[in-house]
């Protein structure tokens, strides 16, 4: 009868322990050491961007801040968005003390805000489009 080998906990970068089965070598060890890290980092902690749409068509900028669109990118990602700044026509700088009209895009898991401004940015794009076809 072989024995099993025996496990080895790991210390984890900011705390914590990843126990892995004993008999991989240290290359292996740090490998899968380095995979949780990237994985604890991806994950945890709030995420929060910004999206500039002044500039944008005003169909683009109602598109992205109407709730009938935004509403299932927000439930689907679980991300709340606000939008800040002043509308600063072409040409014009902002008020001092204020920025051009942006979206702040805010989550719990930086994953799901990076998806959700990529989701944001894609309608952005298609209003464009849209816009510049008529």
């Amino acid at each position: 009868l072989g024995l099993a080998p025996t496990p080895v906990a790991i210390p984890m970068v900011g705390g914590g322990q990843m126990v892995v089965p004993g008999g991989l070598n240290a290359a292996a060890m740090l490998k899968a050491q380095e995979a949780m890290k990237l994985a604890q980092e991806s994950t945890d902690g709030h995420g929060s961007e910004e999206i500039e749409i002044n500039d944008y068509p005003l169909h683009a900028r109602w598109k992205v801040t109407h709730k009938d669109t935004v509403a299932p990118i927000l439930e689907f990602n679980d991300v709340c968005v606000t939008t800040k700044g002043v509308f600063v026509k072409p040409g014009l700088q902002p008020p001092p003390g204020e920025r051009k009209l942006y979206l702040l895009v805010e989550g719990e898991d930086k994953m799901k805000v990076k998806n959700a401004v990529h989701q944001f940015k894609k309608l952005l794009q298609e209003a464009t489009l849209e816009d510049d076809a008529n």
